[in-house]
């Protein structure tokens, strides 16, 4: 069984169809993704 581990995407089309291309060439099973999927744009500024 092959698991591949991926995260810090930022919303970016490119880096998951890239990652996905090679989930499907290295005939992994599973798909685990850390966090940080979505860009949310930058941060507000504190108080």
């Amino acid at each position: 069984m092959k698991y591949m581990v991926i995260s810090d995407i930022h919303g970016s089309r490119t880096a998951v169809e890239k990652a996905l291309m090679h989930f499907d060439n290295l005939k992994c099973d599973f798909l685990i993704v850390l966090g940080d999927i979505l860009y949310h744009g930058p941060r507000n500024p504190l108080p």
